[in-house]
């Protein structure tokens, strides 16, 4: 695993970009797994334009996504795949875009058919992921097993407050989501993961220091032959002394 603490937010997502980007240059005809949320949008903000000025291009690529809310339209406003097609899709060869179908009648099958896709590609060469405050990856909620592979998951009450920002109504917020599962990340072959802000600093620590455990999902990227994490210094406020010893870092107040 490799960990750096990027002074502030905005170098943590340039830095991501430029991340990115390195992968671009390994995979040019690759398969890429992306995620949504806050902390991704800033990231992608940054890889575009950085994207441009090396001249690098993302038709070569094939692309999936970790999520999408059930049920949901696919032109909804807050679907995944409306915030894909805004910020990154139109990059993307069409045809080549995959996300799961928020209206699919059947979730199972929809899993399935999804597993059968990232199969039929070849497996995920560089996969991005972000935190959530309760230490969720992908929408795979504390409690949910390591093993788990996509499929229809209820989503927290905690992660439902936090989505709820995003939509008019209380009774618009989605409660439940088709994801990615934990043992289908995990087989990708590059894990990039960010996160930024205090307020992910108490999941941060757990994740790094904490015991490996699926009350804290993203502990298990500890297991991973291969990990980018890239955070910024408030994400990185609550690691310990030693943890700051061993990154070369100065503890608070230095």
């Amino acid at each position: 695993m490799r960990i750096f603490i990027a002074d502030n937010a905005d170098a943590a997502y340039a830095l991501a970009a430029d991340t990115l980007n390195g992968a671009v240059r390994q995979y040019p005809t690759g398969v890429f797994c992306l995620p949504t949320g806050g902390t991704a949008a800033h990231v992608y903000e940054q890889w575009v334009p950085a994207l441009r000025r090396e001249g690098l291009s993302l038709l070569g690529l094939a692309v999936f996504n970790l999520d999408e809310y059930h049920p949901i339209a696919p032109d909804h406003p807050e679907s995944y795949r409306n915030y894909m097609q805004q910020r990154l899709f139109r990059f993307f060869p069409p045809g080549r875009q995959e996300i799961p179908n928020g209206q699919a009648p059947d979730p199972d099958a929809e899993a399935e058919r999804y597993e059968q896709a990232i199969a039929a590609a070849g497996g995920i060469d560089y996969l991005f992921l972000t935190l959530g405050h309760n230490g969720h990856i992908a929408f795979n909620e504390p409690g949910e097993s390591f093993g788990t592979r996509t499929r229809k998951i209820r989503l927290t009450e905690s992660t439902i407050a936090a989505n709820a920002r995003f939509f008019d109504r209380p009774q618009d917020v989605p409660t439940h989501a088709l994801t990615m599962g934990i043992r289908t990340i995990m087989a990708a072959r590059h894990l990039l993961f960010v996160a930024t802000g205090v307020g992910k600093a108490p999941a941060v620590r757990a994740m790094l220091e904490g015991p490996l455990t699926t009350a804290l999902p993203a502990s298990v990227l500890r297991l991973h032959p291969d990990v980018t994490v890239i955070l910024d210094a408030d994400a990185a406020a609550a690691l310990s002394e030693e943890a700051r010893l061993a990154l070369g870092r100065p503890s608070k107040g230095e």
